[in-house]
């Protein structure tokens, strides 16, 4: 794999040390590109043009579906993430009631539950920010929740969650798994069908590089039924919904994308998987992690404590945080290095375009003002 190849399609990532995918995620000049044409078409066909948006949201449809293993009609179109969990939360009102949740999980993943009036039962993280899966099963039999809703990785620390035990944990106790791939869609492999995940909603702005404005949402059709959809209206492909009377509405799947499709962020998000697609997700997380180990190495030389995200490679992510102060932040800023803090302290978030190159610069500009 050339990845110095790879690394000149993302001018961002040559002109900083850009470790900060976790916040926003880089766009290629294939992307950019793409948006061009799409904008120029506009420019001169105006809805003339439509044919090619339709016949590009179904390529892009295919490509996400085919990246987690579901079915193409059963992928779907949201405008972001946190209008997804509350579209999902607020249909499931007369279904469900119980709601298991990580304390400090990413707000998104929490507050719908919350605004929508259900019950939430909270569990914690280890001491060492290890989610147990002893600790999952044990609350999901002390709590009895109809839904765990969780991310797979965690945006504080990295950690991530062996998806494949908690969804047979779920599966045993009747409880449905939602999971958020957020901080991982793009840049690990997840095969829903396989894991058996029931609901799985994402952003595309952050390693899957596609920039902003829209999110993806898989929901198991059955989990459909009973259902009340929070918004209604038209969307580019027809009614979305079907009243048989005043008091019935039927849910159905294109509920979920009522209103204007949001073509120019289609055309980056194609643009987007396909380079995901031609690179190899399975070959971005391998890449991914041998980076990740790489920094920590560096950092333990500096000081073991510092490490907050001290996991094992099956738990390991793109993401890394260490004990520092605010202020150090933006000292890497003014040495051209892009990180955020957090609270659980600096975190570092590598991905594919990052190099051993970048993680010397970063460890060298820490052993300066750690050690």
């Amino acid at each position: 794999m050339n990845w110095a190849e790879i690394l000149s399609n993302y001018p961002a990532a040559k002109n900083n040390v850009y470790l900060n995918t976790a916040a926003c995620g880089l766009i290629s000049k294939n992307t950019q590109q793409a948006m061009n044409q799409h904008f120029q078409h506009y420019v001169e066909f105006g809805a003339g043009a439509r044919p090619s948006w339709v016949k590009e949201k179904a390529e892009t449809r295919s490509k996400a579906a085919s990246l987690l293993n579901v079915e193409p009609e059963n992928l779907l179109f949201v405008a972001n993430y946190t209008t997804g969990m509350n579209q999902v939360a607020a249909m499931w009102q007369n279904k469900y009631k119980k709601i298991l949740l990580l304390d400090g999980d990413y707000p998104s993943v929490i507050l719908p539950w919350k605004v929508h009036k259900y019950e939430c039962q909270f569990f914690t993280a280890g001491k060492d920010e290890i989610i147990s899966i002893e600790e999952i099963e044990k609350q999901i039999k002390e709590t009895k929740p109809d839904v765990l809703a969780i991310s797979h990785v965690q945006f504080n620390t990295g950690f991530r969650l062996d998806l494949d035990s908690v969804a047979a944990i779920c599966k045993k106790y009747g409880v449905v798994f939602l999971v958020d791939a957020t901080q991982s869609f793009g840049a690990f492999p997840i095969d829903v069908k396989k894991i058996g995940i029931d609901v799985l909603i994402t952003s595309v702005y952050k390693w899957t590089t596609a920039g902003f404005g829209l999110g993806i949402a898989y929901i198991k059709p059955e989990l459909l039924e009973n259902c009340h959809p929070l918004i209604a209206g038209n969307n580019s492909n027809g009614q979305a919904i079907t009243p048989s009377n005043e008091a019935s509405i039927e849910l159905k799947q294109a509920a979920f994308e009522t209103g204007h499709t949001n073509h120019p962020g289609l055309a980056a998000l194609n643009s987007a998987l396909t380079d995901l697609i031609n690179i190899g997700v399975e070959h971005i997380s391998e890449r991914i992690l041998s980076l990740n180990a790489l920094f920590c190495k560096g950092i333990k030389e500096i000081n073991s404590d510092l490490l907050v995200s001290n996991f094992s490679e099956s738990q390991s992510s793109g993401i890394l945080s260490i004990q520092t102060t605010p202020e150090i932040e933006q000292f890497l800023l003014e040495k051209n290095i892009v990180t955020s803090f957090r609270n659980k302290g600096l975190r570092i978030s590598i991905h594919f375009y990052n190099s051993e190159s970048d993680i010397e610069t970063i460890i060298e500009a820490l052993k300066n003002c750690l050690s």
